[in-house]
């Protein structure tokens, strides 16, 4: 049975090779001129390597996760050289600082790059199989190779060395025998008026089923359209169902509900509408449940990479302590072979979100359905609730808009408001007064980066939260969520901030003196105390990007344009130092409401899901 294909970049979706395959260890110079027909030139003395983020096979994850004992390597190829199958590995623990990028930062970053290629010297590349080949026309080389032996946390990969000009048709991973479960998944989309990303991923998807035997009755396609704005000729071959606009939450409910009535599916995969991806990995995911050891506990998520900077891993799983959402492994530069290493490191994962991540459909039966909580924390407390085994591996990821270039402010009203939810339902013992030192970073990095609009947004989250469950679950959350969008700051074009006077063409570049916690930021409130006569008029106003809100950019600003330069938009604000005065009555009365009634809206909570079970289930 085929577990996965290696794939190859492609211009229109990644062309960053190095995600893909080395020429004799590095960057391909050559990539314009490399491919004909999908298939891959190998010059004389090149040696192309497969030790990429989407085509090494992480034996580790298939020994932890399925019953696979041992695989089958095989590749098509013409020409003369040496195909070896090699594995990668450490003696030692790959910790972050040796995986991260640090590009243009890397100034500040000199000990820990000397000290990641260092690390990456002492990694151990191991020939397991090697064969000669001398072939007029394509010929098939097959590799066995027993997994079950293999030691040490790392991957396996394919190495091709060309003694002659020769020409690579493809490989793939296989197992000698059938699957062990008949997997169907349903694979549920949940759009809001984004028909441009929807409509091409669908049409990928239904390709995909079309175009592989193997795949044709693995999976079907479920749009759950909440703003109505779709027909079905726009999502051919998939099933579309037009849905009331619940949110996040709401649609991918709606979604799993509509799987879970029809017997004939095994799992959901819950995708992103507006995501990029290379369409093996839902291959991966679904063979890989095809041999799980445990079908009704394996869960297998996505890593989710940047679509700016598609080599940069924004998040491989997270834990959530009961006050804060912790990411994995972000940061991490896929390019690196050490980064990949990092990644097969085993990781404390509490949940995963989901732009993918795919679950049984007897979690419903066991635990019922996410809480309709409308956007954001969804996945969260239905991940902490359900999940028991996770995998989240190598070569499943997929490219998302980062998030720094979504900067809605409403949303920190779900945030905070979600995020404080659902700490009273889980098992993690967290006070109240945790809460309280949570809400005064939030609401102190609010007062330094002059976002004074956000506090009346912060207040309202906690003050819905103490309303408690009768309100937060029958609130009519259309209108809610207009009510909060209403508070949001008007963001102008790059134009409209032009005629207002702002050059945005150049961004504020901080004095070295501003960085870290300076005695005189930390003495002064970050400037709050000291008279804005006696701020520099050369910087006074500046223009500080809006994705990395750095709070020693704000030092001594009196005014301030938050721009992003990838949207070419943003809002202006000026230093109010009595919002100083104000935010501390503010954190006065939080303190209260959180340090002393914290407690008893958790057992409000708790009592209301042990009452009302249901409500988990959407009845």
């Amino acid at each position: 049975m085929l577990l996965y294909n290696i794939i190859f970049p492609k211009r229109d979706l990644c062309d960053e090779t190095d995600l893909y395959y080395r020429i004799n260890g590095t960057t391909d110079t050559l990539y314009d001129n490399r491919f004909e027909n999908n298939e891959m030139i190998i010059n004389k003395d090149e040696k192309a390597s497969f030790d990429s983020y989407f085509n090494i096979f992480s034996y580790a994850q298939y020994k932890e996760h399925t019953s696979i004992k041992a695989i089958i390597i095989n590749a098509t190829l013409k020409g003369k050289g040496k195909i070896r199958v090699k594995k990668t590995y450490t003696l030692d623990n790959i910790y972050f600082r040796y995986c991260h990028l640090y590009d243009n930062r890397e100034k500040y970053y000199k000990f820990n790059r000397k000290e990641q290629k260092q690390k990456e010297a002492e990694l151990i590349d191991e020939v397991l199989l090697e064969q000669d080949f001398d072939f007029k026309d394509f010929k098939d080389v097959a590799f066995n190779l027993d997994i079950s032996k293999q030691d040490f946390r790392g991957y396996i990969y394919l190495e091709i060395e060309a003694k002659e000009a020769s020409i690579f048709k493809g490989a793939n991973y296989l197992v000698d025998g059938l699957a062990a479960h008949n997997v169907k998944v349903g694979i549920v989309l949940c759009t809001y008026k984004r028909e441009e990303y929807l409509k091409n991923n669908v049409k990928k998807l239904i390709a995909l089923k079309n175009n592989n035997p193997d795949l044709k009755n693995k999976f079907d396609v479920f749009v759950i359209d909440n703003g109505k704005t779709l027909s079905n000729d726009d999502v051919k071959g998939a099933i579309l169902i037009p849905n009331e606009n619940t949110g996040g939450s709401g649609g991918y409910t709606r979604g799993v509900k509509e799987v879970c009535a029809n017997k004939e599916y095994t799992h959901f995969l819950l995708v992103d509408d507006d995501t990029s991806f290379e369409e093996e990995i839902f291959r991966k995911t679904i063979t890989m449940l095809s041999f799980a050891k445990d079908i009704e506990e394996l869960t297998i998520g996505a890593s989710m990479m940047k679509m700016e900077k598609p080599y940069i891993q924004h998040e491989q799983g997270a834990y959530f302590d009961g006050i804060w959402c912790i990411p994995h492994n972000g940061g991490y530069d896929l390019r690196r072979k050490i980064a990949l290493l990092g990644n097969e490191e085993e990781l404390n994962v509490d949940y995963q979100a989901w732009w993918y991540f795919c679950m049984p459909v007897s979690f419903v039966d066991r635990y019922g359905l996410p809480l309709q909580l409308f956007i954001r924390g969804d996945d969260q407390e239905y991940g902490l609730r359900c999940t028991k085994e996770l995998c989240i591996m190598n070569g499943i990821g997929l490219w998302h808009e980062s998030f720094e270039n979504k900067f809605s402010p409403h949303m920190e009203y779900y945030n905070v408001r979600n995020n404080i939810l659902i700490s009273t339902v889980i098992k993690h013992k967290t006070s109240g007064y945790q809460q309280f030192k949570k809400m005064r970073v939030i609401y102190a990095k609010n007062l330094v980066e002059q976002r004074y609009f956000m506090f009346p947004i912060l207040n309202r989250a906690l003050e819905d939260f103490f309303k408690g469950p009768e309100y937060i679950f029958n609130v009519d959350v259309t209108k809610l969520n207009s009510e909060i969008m209403g508070m949001n700051i008007k963001q102008y074009s790059k134009s409209e901030l032009e005629v207002q006077g702002y050059d945005v063409s150049s961004l504020y570049e901080e004095h070295k003196f501003m960085r870290g916690k300076t005695p005189l930021r930390v003495l002064t409130l970050n400037g709050y105390l000291i008279p804005t006569a006696f701020y520099p008029k050369a910087s006074r106003t500046r223009v500080v990007d809006l994705r990395y809100p750095t709070l020693y950019k704000y030092f001594l600003a009196k005014t301030v344009v938050q721009y992003n330069p990838v949207l070419e938009k943003g809002f202006v604000t000026n230093i109010k130092k009595y919002e100083l005065i104000k935010v501390y009555f503010n954190l006065a009365k939080l303190f209260f409401m959180l340090v002393f009634g914290y407690k008893g809206m958790k057992k409000k909570y708790n009592k209301y899901f042990e009452t009302n079970k249901n409500i988990a289930r959407n009845d």
